[in-house]
């Protein structure tokens, strides 16, 4: 065995050591020496930087450098190598007589998954009492991520309920978590990214998600929390030699489902039949009969939209100082005529340890957005004829529809300009300061500012007699933040403690102006000039709130087995006024590990067996700057002369006493692994219960009139969230990991500020007073008229009555509440198959036990409101005169129509479905073949198909009122290449 002494460098001891063999009183073999060299990397051949490698059971080691390389030097005769480094699983390599040593790391999934992100702070998810669940980015990087952060959510986290009401390009779903406490206010979660209100970030750049839904985990961010939190950690830069990743994606989108209308022939026919021979000349029947003439306004109106994206993100750095930078370009076409949507984002993190008790984190992000047109409503499209030419051949202009709507010419929408631009600049910073052992100050700033821009022009081309018309419009708004943590953690025997205090305070103002005109000398300008117009306008705002907050948290486990922890939140809102500004939001939580028992540790079935209940209050500060002032407004007399005089008279009177909307919320949740955690289930069952609800009642005139807002009102919501995640194959080169997530949410009125109900949901012109809210029913119930199908004798539409007859000319006491606009049950099964390089993955989408009111088939099957003819297919082929058996007859008699109205229950539809949401499939290329870069290509497709008894375009969107659906933009079925690679 070759021996290697180097006298000069062995400490003393050994010089004597060595001394001694010279004299022939010990061996030479116990002290010769041995010297290895190698790298450190993960399973894609990446260097891990600051790798400890150690030689086990000895202080001889150290750290791998920015390519992953080692040395060690002065090794035992038996070594073996400990190596380590965050995430990865601990291995021990014996070196035997080997001189090179190539180490491969491999991702410690279950440590990753330990670990979670919680409120100004992290934790072990073992040692939780709330219902947090977490999102990593393997769930959903298959599916092409479009729409933010609510399309990565929908269906892949219990609890949580994201559903369309638009499709359009840019669009993206509105998230309820565990249901909506409020009736009159904004119901969407809080979102911190790494820390901080404000952050933009790309999708591209998540690292984890983390939801928290119940009050022990949400009330740690006081009023901001009231519906839930969703925290979203971005990526860092890391110890070594610069890592480039880019990724593009390419991709078409199409109209999944067209309304069935008549061809134009067929309704050239209908129209001859109802209207009298000659509506229709022959000639031109025989020309719609060809094709010669004709138009197909659902064709005519969309196209293949296009999608292309870019990614490139560069990060590296020393063990002291590290860096990221990332930028991504989106340019996507939406499937109607010019509608688009741009957006740029780059993003700076620079990541700093100062000295071994400083360290300093500063993010800056640039986003600058563009969108156009995305708001076209396709009931506008659907139901015009296609019987006409849509322009004038003299003057260019645009025609009216002279057979089925007063409305204006869907072509409108491509003369004319509809701009809108969003400039946003992000800058935060985090310093963090270890004191002692266990206690670090974390003192947080961050700034946020956004422009946004609105241009819009509209040409007398885009219908007869009406007039050119342009408006700018801007606004500015500008937001601040300080956070400040202390921070105390401490383990002692068996006792484990984190204590946090917390200080913050933010502010935000908003500015706008606007200025408008109407009748423009010229159109060659478009937008740019409001001088041109004969009249004009102008306005501008200014609005302005502040908080500030203190709270204090103690979390408490003993021997990992049992749990406690408890919070105490102030939020001190401008939005109220004197002694009631502060509101106070108290938690607390209690859990127990039965897996950590002895009686435990004999069985092999369960790994893990956790159960934990926690409540709380919550509070809701939901309503804009000065809403509690008296506010004036002014108003025009004339005192009985033709002189206006202007006067003024109380609008909103003073709400001085009005309060935080509070929320107590009560969670018990069981957390069980099985199978060698090859089976994990979670289940929650939960309750909120909302007062002093945030309501606004009109005053009477003889009490001075307007409106004050009152605390009164109670909601509930009651329900189950459960994940199921399952390994059910893993051997060799194929694995199957699946995962079903439920969430069922019952909502009740409860109070409404001492109402028995209020009715809502008008569409003017179509639907009246379409949903209500009542004590006892859900939030958005529908409120219809109870249709009975067609008279066999009278071909009219029949209803009931309150006294249960039958009858065609209803009263408005004779509507029934029915149905509701929310689903009862949503769900999400995504299932990834990986087998070598190729993986699969396959997502579906559930929701249902809710219903849609489908107004835009009641506009195309009823001569009513801007309908003046019907042009669906069933509308005419299955009315009254039509049929040959009455009895069969879906639409009343065109001939001797009747009464007919959108708001009964004819148009409210079972909008229950099941979406086939996405389904990829990605072929890895690693290094180790390419010898340059890891290379991934896939191609996948969204919203393939849809089971549903919904005739609508989307049983998913719906326009804003609750549950219509008048047109809403549906989404579109896309296809992608995606290509990605990392240097």
């Amino acid at each position: 065995m070759k021996r290697n002494f180097v006298f000069s460098r062995l400490g003393t001891w050994r010089k004597m050591m060595y001394m001694l063999c010279i004299l022939g009183m010990c061996s030479l073999t116990a002290f010769a020496q041995k010297r290895v060299s190698g790298a450190v990397t993960d399973a894609k051949g990446e260097p891990l930087a600051g790798a400890s490698v150690m030689e086990k059971g000895t202080a001889n080691g150290n750290m791998t450098d920015l390519d992953g390389k080692f040395t060690l030097s002065e090794l035992g005769n038996n070594a073996v190598l400990q190596v380590t480094f965050v995430g990865f699983v601990t291995q021990e390599i014996p070196v035997g007589n080997a001189s090179t040593l190539n180490i491969v790391l491999t991702e410690d999934t279950r440590a990753l998954e330990e670990v979670v992100v919680i409120g100004y702070g992290t934790g072990k998810k073992t040692d939780l009492v709330s219902a947090v669940s977490s999102i990593s980015p393997k769930k959903f990087e298959a599916e092409p991520i479009t729409r933010g952060l609510g399309q990565i959510l929908q269906g892949r986290v219990p609890g949580v309920q994201a559903m369309y009401s638009s499709g359009a390009v840019g669009s993206g779903p509105a998230i309820l978590i565990r249901g909506a406490t409020s009736l009159n206010k904004g119901t969407g979660p809080l979102t911190v990214v790494d820390g901080f209100y404000g952050a933009d970030y790309s999708v591209n750049d998540i690292v984890s998600i983390e939801v928290l839904k119940d009050a022990a985990s949400t009330a740690i961010y006081g009023s901001r929390g009231a519906n839930g939190v969703i925290l979203v950690t971005t990526k860092k830069g890391k110890t070594g030699k610069a890592k480039v990743e880019f990724s593009t994606n390419q991709g078409v989108s199409t109209l999944a489902k067209r309304f069935d209308v008549m061809g134009a022939y067929d309704y050239a026919l209908a129209l001859n039949d109802v209207r009298g021979p000659g509506t229709i000349s022959d000639a031109d029947l025989a020309k719609y009969k060809s094709g010669e003439l004709g138009v197909d306004w659902q064709d005519l109106m969309t196209q293949t939209g296009h999608l292309q994206e870019y990614y490139l993100n560069i990060s590296g750095g020393s063990q002291f100082s590290r860096y990221l930078i990332s930028s991504k370009i989106t340019d996507a076409t939406g499937i109607t005529l010019v509608s688009r949507n741009r957006n740029y984002q780059a993003r700076l993190n620079l990541d700093n340890e100062i000295t071994k008790w400083l360290h300093l984190n500063t993010n800056v992000a640039l986003a600058r957005g563009y969108s156009s047109r995305t708001g076209i409503v396709f009931d506008e499209v659907a139901i015009f004829s296609p019987t006409m030419e849509v322009k004038d051949p003299v003057t260019g202009k645009n025609n009216r529809d002279p057979y089925n709507s007063i409305n204006h010419n869907p072509m409108e929408i491509v003369d004319g300009d509809n701009d809108n631009y969003s400039h946003t600049v992000v800058g935060n910073a985090a310093l963090r300061v270890d004191i002692l052992d266990g206690l670090t100050l974390s003192i947080q700033g961050g700034v946020r500012y956004k422009n946004s821009l609105g241009y819009v022009f509209t040409t007398t081309k885009r219908d007869i007699n009406v007039l050119s018309t342009m408006s700018n419009s801007t606004t500015n708004e500008w937001s601040w933040e300080n956070t400040n943590i202390l921070e105390y953690r401490k383990n002692f025997n068996d006792h484990s403690l984190t204590a946090t205090a917390v200080w913050e305070v933010t502010a935000a103002d908003s500015k706008n102006m606007s200025i408008s005109g109407n009748d423009l000398t010229t159109e060659t300008v478009g937008y740019w000039n409001v001088g041109l117009a004969a009249t004009r306008n102008a306005g501008n705002g200014y609005s302005e709130n502040s908080m500030a907050s203190a709270l204090g948290r103690l979390q408490y486990s003993y021997q990992g087995k049992y749990l406690a922890s408890a919070s105490y939140r102030a939020d001190g809102s401008s939005h109220f006024l004197g002694k009631n500004k502060w509101g106070y939001f108290p938690t607390a939580g209690i859990g127990w590990n039965i897996g950590e028992e002895g009686f435990m540790k004999d069985q092999t079935l369960i790994q893990k067996l956790k159960i934990r209940a926690n409540g709380g209050l919550i509070g809701n500060q939901g309503i804009g700057s000065y809403e509690t002032l008296a506010r004036m407004s002014g108003v025009t007399h004339y005192f009985g002369t033709s002189n206006p005089y202007t006067g003024y008279w109380v609008a909103t009177a003073a709400s001085s006493d009005l309060q935080w909307e509070k929320t107590r919320a009560y969670d018990v949740g069981v957390e069980v692994s099985l199978l060698n955690r090859r089976l994990d289930v979670e289940l929650d069952l939960w309750l909120k219960d909302t007062k002093d609800l945030l309501n606004r009642k009109v005053i009477p005139n003889y009490a001075g009139g307007g409106t004050i807002w009152v605390n009164q009102g109670q909601v509930k919501n009651k329900g189950v969230d459960f994940m199921v995640t399952a390994v059910p194959v893993e051997t060799g080169d194929f694995s199957w990991e699946s995962s079903l997530t439920g969430t069922y949410v019952e909502n009740r009125v409860v109070d409404l500020a001492g109402e028995e109900e209020i009715p809502g949901g008008t569409l003017a012109g179509l639907v009246q007073a379409s949903s209500i809210m009542k004590v006892g029913r859900s939030r958005y119930s529908f409120w219809l008229f109870d249709w009975a199908g067609v008279n066999e004798q009278t071909g009219m539409n029949m209803y009931r009555s309150k006294d249960g007859k039958l009858t065609d000319d209803p009263q408005s006491d004779d509507r029934i509440i029915v149905g509701q606009s929310d689903p009862a049950w949503t769900l999400g099964w995504n299932n990834t198959l990986v087998w070598k390089n190729f993986e699969l993955n396959a997502f579906f989408n559930v929701a249902t036990g809710y219903q849609r009111l489908n107004v835009a088939r009641f506009a195309m099957s009823s001569i009513v409101g801007a309908s003046m003819f019907v042009n669906l297919h069933d509308a005419y082929f299955k009315n009254w005169d039509v049929v040959g058996n009455k009895a069969d007859a879906k639409y009343q008699s065109l001939k001797q129509p009747g009464k007919a109205y959108g708001n009964s229950t004819q148009y409210l539809e079972n909008a229950s479905f099941l979406k086939f949401k996405n389904v990829s499939l990605a072929y890895r290329i690693p290094r180790s073949l390419t010898k340059i870069a890891d290379i991934k290509v896939s191609l996948s497709a969204q919203n393939i198909f849809t089971l549903t008894k919904y005739t609508g375009y989307d049983p998913e969107t719906n326009n804003s009122l609750a549950g219509v659906d008048n047109g809403a933009y549906p989404l579109p079925r896309e296809y992608t290449l995606g290509v990605g690679v990392t240097f």
